[in-house]
């Protein structure tokens, strides 16, 4: 493990919760913005859907961009890429995600799509970010801190 100053070891779960907080939030701001943008043009389960796989391509481009400078705060690996497979798990839990969001909507009783697109992305930034921490710490040899 890496020493930082004055610690003698860094928490590599530390990275792990910065992720999932920076998912939740991107998932969160990019849902919103479709649900404001789609509300009343589309239904809301499709608004939902559509917020999710939004979340989810948004928190991928950030993971692709900045996880470059920052690998360890985006859990990006350092040495081999994600493989597809994984990736098509990661979309299929989005639409879920993106249902489930819209099911805890109307039990809040939500009434606007920028409500809806919020918690459909929220739900699937978080599903996603869970599922990357998952396979990172289940395969160490792509990422060493987690």
């Amino acid at each position: 493990m890496a020493t930082t100053r004055g610690t003698g070891t860094r928490s590599t779960s530390n990275f792990a919760s910065i992720f999932i907080f920076i998912a939740l939030i991107i998932g969160a701001v990019a849902g919103a913005a479709v649900g404001w943008t789609l509300g009343g043009r589309v239904g809301d389960r499709l608004l939902s859907i559509f917020a999710a796989l939004f979340a989810l391509v948004m928190i991928w481009l950030l993971r692709h961009f900045l996880g470059d400078s920052y690998p360890d705060l985006f859990a990006r690996p350092r040495d081999k890429s994600i493989p597809p497979a994984f990736w098509l798990g990661v979309v299929f839990s989005s639409v879920i995600g993106g249902l489930a969001g819209h099911d805890i909507g109307l039990l809040f009783g939500v009434t606007t799509g920028a409500l809806f697109g919020l918690t459909s992305g929220t739900v699937a930034g978080a599903s996603m970010a869970m599922l990357v921490i998952v396979y990172l710490h289940e395969h160490p040899e792509e990422h060493s801190e987690f």
